[in-house]
């Protein structure tokens, strides 16, 4: 891991690179709170490159922060209710939408870089990801130890255990939730390898229904409040409810 001058200086080098656009999120069909279009910023990466993102400011101070990475295919704005209710806890959030999955990693960097100039402190982050987006999010958490905590949605590892069990051994003791549908075997298969094989706490929730991602969240109000609640109490330093039963 870099030194903590370098990782200023990379951090700042990111932040430069952050330029806001105007426009709007369109809707899809799914449920979603949505009083007023969302402005979207062109982040750019650092080695290259621009993912689209939506910046949602903590309502009053922050105690900490939440990068929310998009799978492919979907839309920043379907992380609204996660980061609606997000913020009404005090904590920032950017929904990131990379380019593809194999700059995941480069989105994530400059992500945590935009909350630090939102006043997030660096060691006050952590990382939501959801499918198989969840493989480089578990890769990047583990290189970057700052990352306080991991939240993966229906996770779709295509990763050898091998792999898998190593990034978890580097990311070490810090907590992880998954989240899951009943109906999600891909999801369920994959979070319980990563419930196993993990070095301290990973709490493991399950909902009804077969939806994944950010449409789980969507079509479950339960879903949302409990992240929420969770990656607040992980980042205040409070001990969250810890189940692995299926959530009604």
């Amino acid at each position: 891991m870099t030194s903590a001058a370098s990782r200023g200086a990379r951090i700042a080098a990111v932040v430069v690179g952050v330029s806001l656009v105007g426009g709007a999120i369109c809707g899809c069909g799914r449920p979603r709170d949505r009083d007023a279009a969302t402005p979207t910023e062109t982040l750019v990466l650092p080695e290259g490159g621009a993912a689209q993102s939506v910046l949602v400011s903590a309502a009053r101070e922050p105690v900490g922060g939440v990068v929310l990475l998009q799978h492919a295919g979907g839309e920043v704005g379907d992380w609204q209710p996660l980061a609606t209710r997000l913020a009404a806890s005090a904590m920032t959030s950017l929904a990131i939408l990379p380019p593809s999955t194999s700059v995941a990693s480069h989105a994530l960097e400059a992500g945590v870089a935009r909350l630090v100039q939102k006043d997030v402190a660096p060691e006050k982050v952590a990382v939501v990801a959801t499918r198989d987006d969840c493989d480089g999010a578990l890769a990047f958490a583990a290189r970057h130890r700052e990352v306080t905590a991991l939240v993966l949605i229906s996770p779709e590892s295509r990763e050898e255990t091998g792999r898998l069990g190593a990034w978890l051994k580097d990311y070490g003791k810090r907590p992880i939730l998954l989240v899951t549908a009943e109906g999600d075997a891909f999801g369920n298969t994959t979070a319980l390898s990563i419930k196993e094989s993990a070095q301290g706490i990973a709490e493991l929730r399950q909902y009804p229904g077969m939806s994944r991602g950010t449409d789980l969240l969507a079509l479950s109000e339960s879903a949302v409040e409990q992240v929420a609640y969770w990656l607040e109490a992980v980042v205040t330093e409070r001990t969250p409810l810890q189940s692995s039963e299926t959530e009604p």
